[in-house]
């Protein structure tokens, strides 16, 4: 079935020489650490719009972001990289320097995003505080970023998570703007922290049986 909104599949790879995954998620509700719903979002399974094979998650109001709890009275949760959209155009950012001091790098990325289609987003990390590190995207298989000897964090030690979902900041949260009429959704699935971009790619998951129902510690 074609689905009718914007899909994007978001995957995470870092950079190692023993290839596995760390986590992985054919969208479904479990393994996930928490489920957050705020205002008038929604969160659930779907059979009838996925990648390959039935489910897919699907989000509405409420693309992804790397979060921490800070106990610093200049921030409590603080997101570092993120990927978000503006029109059909996609971005993502880093943050470095400190809580209290933070510097943020926006990339805007030279990709179409194209409604009713899936689409796969892959990202290459190297999370450093000093200038040793590089952040990297593929999108659709094309290779749309790639920064190195670059600051990809802040300079504190909190554990980061991943998170996705519709974030409506601007919206509901910052109610800077106000949001346009219908109904937004995004729907996931494929989704993977893997120590190379091959072990991410949802073309390896074909080729190996693989459980993504738990995160492996």
């Amino acid at each position: 079935m074609k689905p009718a909104a914007i899909f994007p599949v978001l995957l995470v790879a870092s950079s190692s020489a023993n290839a596995k995954k760390i986590f992985c998620n054919e969208g479904t509700t479990e393994s996930w650490d928490l489920a957050q719903v705020e205002h008038n979002g929604y969160l659930h399974e779907t059979t009838d719009v996925y990648f390959d094979r039935p489910p897919a998650l699907v989000a509405g109001y409420n693309i992804a972001q790397f979060i921490a709890p800070f106990d610093s009275s200049c921030d409590s949760y603080m997101p570092t990289t993120m990927m978000w959209m503006v029109g059909s155009q996609l971005f993502t950012r880093t943050k470095h320097g400190s809580v209290c001091n933070q510097t943020i790098v926006e990339y805007p990325l030279d990709v179409d995003v194209t409604a009713g289609d899936w689409h796969r987003v892959i990202i290459g990390a190297s999370w450093q505080a000093s200038t040793t590190g590089f952040l990297k995207v593929w999108y659709d298989g094309k290779k749309v970023l790639d920064e190195q000897d670059i600051p990809t964090t802040v300079t504190e030690t909190e554990q980061f998570q991943f998170r996705i979902g519709l974030y409506a900041n601007g919206w509901y949260d910052d109610r800077t703007r106000q949001p346009p009429e219908g109904i937004y959704e995004v729907f996931y699935d494929k989704i993977a922290i893997a120590t190379t971009k091959d072990e991410a790619s949802p073309d390896t998951w074909k080729r190996k049986p693989i459980s993504c129902r738990r995160l492996t510690r």
